[in-house]
Protein backbone atom coordinates (compact mmCIF):
# COMPACT_ATOMS: atom_id res chain seq x y z
CA UNK A 1 0.00 0.00 0.00
CA UNK A 2 2.79 2.77 1.01
CA UNK A 3 4.22 1.96 -2.37
CA UNK A 4 1.06 2.55 -4.24
CA UNK A 5 1.08 -1.06 -6.43
CA UNK A 6 -2.48 -1.20 -6.48
CA UNK A 7 -2.12 -5.08 -5.33
CA UNK A 8 -5.76 -5.17 -4.01
CA UNK A 9 -5.69 -8.93 -2.67
CA UNK A 10 -2.16 -7.61 -0.19
CA UNK A 11 -3.30 -4.28 0.92
CA UNK A 12 -5.44 -5.36 3.77
CA UNK A 13 -4.51 -7.05 7.08
CA UNK A 14 -6.74 -9.41 7.65
CA UNK A 15 -8.59 -9.74 11.72
CA UNK A 16 -7.46 -13.08 11.92
CA UNK A 17 -3.77 -11.75 12.12
CA UNK A 18 -4.60 -10.93 16.00
CA UNK A 19 -4.53 -14.18 16.95
CA UNK A 20 -1.15 -15.03 15.09
CA UNK A 21 1.97 -14.38 16.97
CA UNK A 22 2.79 -11.28 19.06
CA UNK A 23 4.40 -9.48 15.79
CA UNK A 24 1.16 -9.86 13.60
CA UNK A 25 -0.98 -8.62 16.42
CA UNK A 26 0.80 -4.95 16.54
CA UNK A 27 0.98 -5.02 12.89
CA UNK A 28 -2.75 -5.36 13.57
CA UNK A 29 -2.90 -2.87 16.24
CA UNK A 30 -0.46 0.00 16.09
CA UNK A 31 -0.71 2.59 12.87
CA UNK A 32 2.19 2.87 10.90
CA UNK A 33 2.39 4.42 7.79
CA UNK A 34 0.93 1.98 5.45
CA UNK A 35 -2.40 1.92 7.55
CA UNK A 36 -2.63 5.65 7.30
CA UNK A 37 -2.16 5.19 3.26
CA UNK A 38 -5.50 4.48 1.13
CA UNK A 39 -5.26 1.72 -1.09
CA UNK A 40 -4.46 2.44 -4.63
CA UNK A 41 -6.71 1.73 -7.22
CA UNK A 42 -5.89 -1.98 -8.93
CA UNK A 43 -4.23 -0.02 -12.31
CA UNK A 44 -2.32 -2.73 -13.96
CA UNK A 45 -4.30 -5.56 -16.14
CA UNK A 46 -1.36 -7.58 -16.75
CA UNK A 47 2.63 -7.56 -17.01
CA UNK A 48 4.12 -4.27 -18.18
CA UNK A 49 6.54 -4.70 -21.40
CA UNK A 50 9.51 -4.48 -18.83
CA UNK A 51 10.33 -4.65 -15.33
CA UNK A 52 13.44 -2.25 -15.03
CA UNK A 53 15.67 -2.69 -11.50
CA UNK A 54 17.88 0.24 -12.52
CA UNK A 55 19.64 -0.06 -9.04
CA UNK A 56 20.35 -3.34 -9.65
CA UNK A 57 20.95 -3.51 -13.28
CA UNK A 58 18.44 -6.00 -13.69
CA UNK A 59 16.28 -5.99 -16.29
CA UNK A 60 12.89 -8.11 -17.37
CA UNK A 61 11.78 -8.09 -20.90
CA UNK A 62 8.23 -9.50 -22.13
CA UNK A 63 6.31 -10.24 -25.30
CA UNK A 64 3.35 -7.67 -26.12
CA UNK A 65 -0.07 -8.92 -25.40
CA UNK A 66 -1.77 -10.67 -28.41
CA UNK A 67 1.42 -10.02 -30.23
CA UNK A 68 3.57 -13.17 -32.41
CA UNK A 69 6.57 -12.75 -29.79
CA UNK A 70 6.77 -15.50 -27.85
CA UNK A 71 9.97 -14.72 -25.98
CA UNK A 72 11.10 -13.06 -22.91
CA UNK A 73 14.29 -12.25 -21.09
CA UNK A 74 15.73 -11.46 -17.63
CA UNK A 75 19.04 -9.51 -18.23
CA UNK A 76 21.34 -9.37 -14.56
CA UNK A 77 24.21 -6.46 -14.41
CA UNK A 78 24.74 -6.49 -10.68
CA UNK A 79 27.48 -6.99 -8.34
CA UNK A 80 29.29 -10.52 -6.71
CA UNK A 81 28.38 -9.44 -3.03
CA UNK A 82 24.19 -10.16 -3.29
CA UNK A 83 22.46 -12.05 -0.57
CA UNK A 84 23.49 -15.69 -1.24
CA UNK A 85 25.30 -14.37 -3.80
CA UNK A 86 26.34 -16.37 -7.17
CA UNK A 87 29.27 -14.94 -9.39
CA UNK A 88 27.13 -14.28 -12.28
CA UNK A 89 27.40 -10.60 -13.33
CA UNK A 90 25.94 -10.27 -17.27
CA UNK A 91 24.47 -13.29 -16.96
CA UNK A 92 20.72 -13.67 -18.28
CA UNK A 93 17.98 -16.32 -18.81
CA UNK A 94 15.56 -16.83 -22.47
CA UNK A 95 12.37 -17.57 -21.56
CA UNK A 96 10.40 -19.66 -24.64
CA UNK A 97 6.18 -20.45 -23.95
CA UNK A 98 6.91 -21.73 -20.21
CA UNK A 99 10.59 -23.25 -20.49
CA UNK A 100 13.86 -21.34 -20.12
CA UNK A 101 15.34 -22.85 -22.95
CA UNK A 102 18.67 -20.91 -21.85
CA UNK A 103 19.12 -20.21 -18.07
CA UNK A 104 20.84 -19.71 -15.38
CA UNK A 105 21.11 -22.70 -13.45
CA UNK A 106 20.15 -21.91 -9.87
CA UNK A 107 21.20 -22.98 -6.73
CA UNK A 108 22.89 -25.65 -5.58
CA UNK A 109 22.04 -28.11 -2.32
CA UNK A 110 22.97 -26.42 0.53
CA UNK A 111 25.90 -27.89 2.87
CA UNK A 112 28.91 -26.78 4.83
CA UNK A 113 30.95 -25.92 1.64
CA UNK A 114 28.60 -23.72 0.79
CA UNK A 115 28.72 -21.32 3.47
CA UNK A 116 32.45 -21.80 3.90
CA UNK A 117 35.42 -20.43 2.16
CA UNK A 118 35.30 -22.91 -0.24
CA UNK A 119 31.84 -21.79 -1.50
CA UNK A 120 32.79 -21.17 -5.23
CA UNK A 121 34.08 -23.82 -6.01
CA UNK A 122 30.78 -25.27 -6.56
CA UNK A 123 30.10 -24.78 -10.47
CA UNK A 124 27.02 -23.53 -10.00
CA UNK A 125 27.92 -21.09 -7.27
CA UNK A 126 31.00 -19.53 -9.16
CA UNK A 127 30.46 -17.80 -13.10
CA UNK A 128 31.75 -21.10 -14.48
CA UNK A 129 28.29 -22.10 -14.29
CA UNK A 130 26.81 -19.06 -15.84
CA UNK A 131 26.39 -17.78 -19.26
CA UNK A 132 29.39 -15.64 -18.96
CA UNK A 133 32.59 -14.72 -20.33
CA UNK A 134 35.66 -16.68 -18.65
CA UNK A 135 38.61 -13.98 -19.45
CA UNK A 136 42.23 -14.60 -19.66
CA UNK A 137 41.91 -18.26 -17.74
CA UNK A 138 40.12 -16.23 -15.06
CA UNK A 139 36.22 -16.59 -13.68
CA UNK A 140 34.89 -13.68 -11.80
CA UNK A 141 35.61 -12.70 -8.62
CA UNK A 142 33.30 -12.55 -5.73
CA UNK A 143 33.27 -9.27 -3.54
CA UNK A 144 31.40 -6.07 -4.27
CA UNK A 145 34.24 -4.69 -6.52
CA UNK A 146 33.40 -7.22 -8.98
CA UNK A 147 29.86 -5.05 -10.53
CA UNK A 148 28.58 -3.86 -13.68
CA UNK A 149 28.22 -0.55 -14.40
CA UNK A 150 24.88 0.71 -16.57
CA UNK A 151 26.41 2.13 -19.74
CA UNK A 152 23.06 2.30 -21.68
CA UNK A 153 19.19 1.33 -21.14
CA UNK A 154 17.63 2.64 -23.44
CA UNK A 155 13.73 1.10 -24.28
CA UNK A 156 10.76 1.09 -26.71
CA UNK A 157 7.61 -0.93 -27.40
CA UNK A 158 9.89 -3.06 -30.01
CA UNK A 159 13.78 -2.90 -28.58
CA UNK A 160 15.42 -3.02 -25.31
CA UNK A 161 19.03 -2.16 -24.92
CA UNK A 162 20.96 -2.69 -22.16
CA UNK A 163 24.77 -1.99 -22.64
CA UNK A 164 27.19 -3.19 -18.82
CA UNK A 165 30.73 -2.66 -18.23
CA UNK A 166 31.62 -5.73 -16.78
CA UNK A 167 35.68 -5.34 -16.67
CA UNK A 168 35.58 -4.91 -12.62
CA UNK A 169 34.42 -8.81 -12.03
CA UNK A 170 37.72 -10.06 -13.69
CA UNK A 171 40.51 -10.35 -11.56
CA UNK A 172 42.97 -9.77 -15.01
CA UNK A 173 45.84 -6.91 -15.18
CA UNK A 174 45.79 -6.90 -18.48
CA UNK A 175 41.98 -6.78 -19.20
CA UNK A 176 41.36 -2.92 -20.51
CA UNK A 177 37.68 -3.32 -21.34
CA UNK A 178 35.19 -5.54 -21.45
CA UNK A 179 31.85 -4.77 -22.54
CA UNK A 180 28.37 -6.93 -22.99
CA UNK A 181 25.18 -5.42 -24.83
CA UNK A 182 21.68 -7.01 -24.58
CA UNK A 183 19.53 -6.19 -27.29
CA UNK A 184 15.73 -7.68 -26.91
CA UNK A 185 13.41 -7.00 -29.83
CA UNK A 186 10.19 -8.29 -29.47
CA UNK A 187 9.81 -7.93 -33.68
CA UNK A 188 8.12 -11.14 -35.00
CA UNK A 189 8.50 -13.99 -32.88
CA UNK A 190 10.88 -12.30 -30.58
CA UNK A 191 14.87 -12.18 -30.64
CA UNK A 192 17.94 -11.71 -28.09
CA UNK A 193 21.46 -10.90 -29.23
CA UNK A 194 24.39 -10.61 -27.04
CA UNK A 195 27.49 -8.89 -27.85
CA UNK A 196 30.62 -9.04 -25.83
CA UNK A 197 33.80 -7.18 -26.45
CA UNK A 198 36.78 -7.12 -25.48
CA UNK A 199 39.99 -5.91 -25.45
CA UNK A 200 43.61 -6.70 -23.36
CA UNK A 201 47.21 -5.26 -22.58
CA UNK A 202 48.77 -8.29 -24.39
CA UNK A 203 47.28 -11.66 -26.17
CA UNK A 204 44.85 -13.22 -24.29
CA UNK A 205 42.68 -16.15 -24.20
CA UNK A 206 39.10 -15.00 -24.25
CA UNK A 207 35.36 -17.35 -24.19
CA UNK A 208 31.90 -17.01 -23.01
CA UNK A 209 28.86 -19.81 -22.99
CA UNK A 210 25.66 -20.26 -23.21
CA UNK A 211 23.89 -22.73 -20.85
CA UNK A 212 20.97 -24.96 -20.80
CA UNK A 213 19.00 -28.05 -18.82
CA UNK A 214 17.78 -29.32 -22.18
CA UNK A 215 19.21 -30.70 -25.04
CA UNK A 216 21.57 -29.40 -28.08
CA UNK A 217 22.49 -30.16 -31.44
CA UNK A 218 25.60 -27.80 -33.83
CA UNK A 219 23.95 -27.42 -37.19
CA UNK A 220 27.30 -26.52 -38.49
CA UNK A 221 30.54 -24.31 -37.58
CA UNK A 222 28.53 -21.24 -36.57
CA UNK A 223 25.33 -22.43 -35.56
CA UNK A 224 23.58 -24.34 -32.35
CA UNK A 225 20.30 -25.53 -32.05
CA UNK A 226 19.22 -25.61 -28.00
CA UNK A 227 16.17 -27.16 -26.85
CA UNK A 228 13.94 -27.74 -23.51
CA UNK A 229 10.97 -30.21 -24.14
CA UNK A 230 9.52 -28.94 -26.78
CA UNK A 231 10.50 -25.27 -26.69
CA UNK A 232 13.93 -24.66 -28.84
CA UNK A 233 15.93 -21.52 -30.27
CA UNK A 234 18.73 -21.23 -33.03
CA UNK A 235 21.74 -19.68 -32.01
CA UNK A 236 23.95 -18.18 -34.53
CA UNK A 237 27.04 -17.28 -33.42
CA UNK A 238 29.83 -14.96 -35.10
CA UNK A 239 33.52 -13.91 -33.88
CA UNK A 240 35.98 -11.35 -35.29
CA UNK A 241 39.37 -11.45 -33.68
CA UNK A 242 39.64 -15.40 -33.72
CA UNK A 243 38.14 -18.41 -34.91
CA UNK A 244 36.27 -20.42 -32.57
CA UNK A 245 35.18 -23.71 -31.05
CA UNK A 246 32.38 -25.31 -29.48
CA UNK A 247 33.37 -27.36 -25.85
CA UNK A 248 30.48 -28.94 -23.77
CA UNK A 249 30.54 -29.99 -20.51
CA UNK A 250 28.17 -31.26 -18.16
CA UNK A 251 27.91 -29.60 -14.58
CA UNK A 252 27.34 -32.09 -11.70
CA UNK A 253 27.04 -30.75 -8.43
CA UNK A 254 24.64 -31.86 -5.82
CA UNK A 255 21.36 -29.51 -6.56
CA UNK A 256 18.20 -29.93 -8.67
CA UNK A 257 19.84 -29.15 -11.95
CA UNK A 258 22.64 -30.69 -13.90
CA UNK A 259 22.80 -28.17 -16.38
CA UNK A 260 25.02 -28.39 -19.53
CA UNK A 261 27.46 -25.81 -20.53
CA UNK A 262 28.21 -24.81 -24.18
CA UNK A 263 31.56 -22.76 -24.26
CA UNK A 264 32.15 -20.98 -27.02
CA UNK A 265 35.98 -20.80 -27.23
CA UNK A 266 38.15 -18.40 -29.09
CA UNK A 267 40.54 -20.60 -30.79
CA UNK A 268 43.60 -17.93 -30.69
CA UNK A 269 45.02 -15.61 -27.78
CA UNK A 270 44.00 -12.00 -28.80
CA UNK A 271 44.23 -8.36 -27.57
CA UNK A 272 40.80 -7.08 -29.07
CA UNK A 273 37.98 -9.68 -30.17
CA UNK A 274 34.38 -9.59 -30.41
CA UNK A 275 31.85 -12.79 -29.78
CA UNK A 276 27.81 -12.07 -30.78
CA UNK A 277 25.25 -14.65 -30.39
CA UNK A 278 22.10 -13.90 -32.53
CA UNK A 279 19.18 -15.77 -30.42
CA UNK A 280 15.67 -16.43 -31.70
CA UNK A 281 12.68 -19.16 -31.41
CA UNK A 282 13.09 -21.81 -33.75
CA UNK A 283 10.41 -24.42 -34.90
CA UNK A 284 11.71 -28.05 -34.98
CA UNK A 285 10.02 -30.04 -37.66
CA UNK A 286 6.47 -31.22 -36.44
CA UNK A 287 5.36 -34.68 -36.61
CA UNK A 288 4.90 -36.04 -40.36
CA UNK A 289 2.64 -36.22 -42.63
CA UNK A 290 -0.57 -38.95 -42.77
CA UNK A 291 -2.19 -37.54 -39.03
CA UNK A 292 0.78 -38.60 -36.72
CA UNK A 293 0.76 -36.25 -33.67
CA UNK A 294 3.63 -37.50 -31.40
CA UNK A 295 6.50 -35.35 -32.49
CA UNK A 296 10.01 -37.01 -32.94
CA UNK A 297 8.42 -40.36 -32.05
CA UNK A 298 11.14 -41.70 -33.67
CA UNK A 299 14.24 -39.80 -31.54
CA UNK A 300 15.50 -38.35 -34.74
CA UNK A 301 15.87 -35.40 -33.55
CA UNK A 302 17.48 -36.73 -29.70
CA UNK A 303 15.43 -35.99 -26.86
CA UNK A 304 13.68 -32.73 -28.44
CA UNK A 305 10.06 -33.34 -27.17
CA UNK A 306 10.82 -35.63 -24.57
CA UNK A 307 11.85 -35.37 -20.81
CA UNK A 308 14.55 -37.76 -19.63
CA UNK A 309 14.90 -36.70 -16.26
CA UNK A 310 17.71 -37.39 -14.16
CA UNK A 311 17.36 -41.07 -12.83
CA UNK A 312 14.51 -41.57 -15.39
CA UNK A 313 16.49 -45.33 -16.26
CA UNK A 314 16.17 -44.39 -20.13
CA UNK A 315 18.48 -43.41 -22.55
CA UNK A 316 18.97 -42.62 -26.44
CA UNK A 317 20.79 -45.33 -28.11
CA UNK A 318 22.01 -46.74 -31.72
CA UNK A 319 21.86 -50.45 -30.38
CA UNK A 320 18.28 -51.22 -32.09
CA UNK A 321 16.51 -49.02 -33.59
CA UNK A 322 12.80 -49.15 -35.32
CA UNK A 323 14.05 -46.30 -38.17
CA UNK A 324 16.56 -43.87 -38.03
CA UNK A 325 19.40 -43.81 -36.10
CA UNK A 326 17.86 -43.90 -32.34
CA UNK A 327 15.94 -45.47 -30.11
CA UNK A 328 15.27 -45.54 -26.86
CA UNK A 329 16.38 -47.74 -24.35
CA UNK A 330 14.82 -48.74 -20.52
CA UNK A 331 17.01 -49.96 -18.33
CA UNK A 332 14.55 -50.61 -15.31
CA UNK A 333 17.00 -51.39 -12.27
CA UNK A 334 14.96 -50.76 -9.60
CA UNK A 335 12.15 -53.41 -8.11
CA UNK A 336 10.63 -50.19 -6.25
CA UNK A 337 10.71 -47.02 -8.92
CA UNK A 338 10.00 -47.31 -12.34
CA UNK A 339 11.47 -45.37 -15.69
CA UNK A 340 10.32 -41.72 -15.63
CA UNK A 341 9.98 -40.96 -19.40
CA UNK A 342 7.43 -39.25 -20.43
CA UNK A 343 6.18 -36.62 -23.90
CA UNK A 344 5.79 -33.25 -24.26
CA UNK A 345 2.08 -32.47 -24.47
CA UNK A 346 0.54 -33.29 -27.78
CA UNK A 347 -1.76 -31.14 -28.91
CA UNK A 348 -5.43 -31.98 -30.48
CA UNK A 349 -8.01 -29.97 -32.04
CA UNK A 350 -11.10 -31.13 -30.35
CA UNK A 351 -12.48 -34.55 -28.93
CA UNK A 352 -11.84 -37.98 -31.20
CA UNK A 353 -10.74 -41.26 -31.28
CA UNK A 354 -6.79 -41.60 -31.58
CA UNK A 355 -4.96 -44.63 -31.88
CA UNK A 356 -1.03 -44.77 -30.01
CA UNK A 357 1.16 -47.63 -31.87
CA UNK A 358 4.56 -47.99 -31.89
CA UNK A 359 7.58 -50.43 -31.71
CA UNK A 360 8.54 -52.17 -28.87
CA UNK A 361 12.03 -54.74 -28.18
CA UNK A 362 11.26 -56.95 -25.41
CA UNK A 363 14.48 -58.18 -24.05
CA UNK A 364 13.68 -59.44 -20.80
CA UNK A 365 11.34 -58.43 -17.91
CA UNK A 366 7.39 -58.64 -18.61
CA UNK A 367 6.81 -55.58 -20.72
CA UNK A 368 6.91 -52.24 -21.15
CA UNK A 369 3.99 -49.78 -19.07
CA UNK A 370 2.84 -47.26 -21.18
CA UNK A 371 0.57 -44.60 -19.31
CA UNK A 372 -1.37 -41.55 -21.34
CA UNK A 373 -2.07 -38.56 -19.13
CA UNK A 374 -5.09 -36.43 -20.13
CA UNK A 375 -4.98 -32.35 -19.43
CA UNK A 376 -7.71 -29.61 -20.38
CA UNK A 377 -7.07 -26.33 -21.83
CA UNK A 378 -5.33 -24.83 -18.86
CA UNK A 379 -2.91 -27.91 -18.73
CA UNK A 380 -4.46 -29.03 -15.63
CA UNK A 381 -4.39 -33.01 -15.78
CA UNK A 382 -7.58 -34.59 -15.72
CA UNK A 383 -7.17 -38.26 -15.42
CA UNK A 384 -4.48 -38.52 -12.08
CA UNK A 385 -2.53 -41.89 -11.09
CA UNK A 386 -4.98 -44.43 -9.65
CA UNK A 387 -7.79 -42.54 -11.68
CA UNK A 388 -10.26 -44.89 -13.91
CA UNK A 389 -9.46 -43.14 -16.92
CA UNK A 390 -5.94 -43.56 -17.23
CA UNK A 391 -4.92 -46.12 -19.79
CA UNK A 392 -2.18 -48.57 -19.46
CA UNK A 393 -0.48 -51.12 -22.03
CA UNK A 394 1.88 -53.70 -21.72
CA UNK A 395 4.08 -54.42 -25.20
CA UNK A 396 6.18 -57.09 -25.30
CA UNK A 397 8.28 -58.49 -28.55
CA UNK A 398 7.56 -56.17 -31.70
CA UNK A 399 3.62 -55.02 -31.97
Amino acid sequence: RRFGLGLSDCDELAASATLGSLFEGMLYAFPNSASQTKPAPRTSTGPELRSWFDHAGVLIGRPAPGSKCRMGVALKGGHNAEHHNHNDVGSYVVVLGERPVLLDPGAETYTARTFSSQRYESKLLNSFGHPVPVVAGQLQRPGRDGQAKVLEAKFSDLVDTLKLDIRSAYPCPDLKMLERTFVYSREGAGSLTVTDRVEFASPQSFATALITKGGWRQLDGRSLVVYDLDEAVRVEISAAGSEFTIQAEEIHEDAPVQPTRLGIVLTQPVTSASVTMAITPMDLPEASAGGNLLRNGGFEYGTWCWSLPQGCQGSLSDERVASGKWSLKITDHDAKVGSNVSSALIPVSGAGAFMLRGQAYHVSGRGVGLYIKFFNAEREMINPRGSSTRNSTCMAGYS
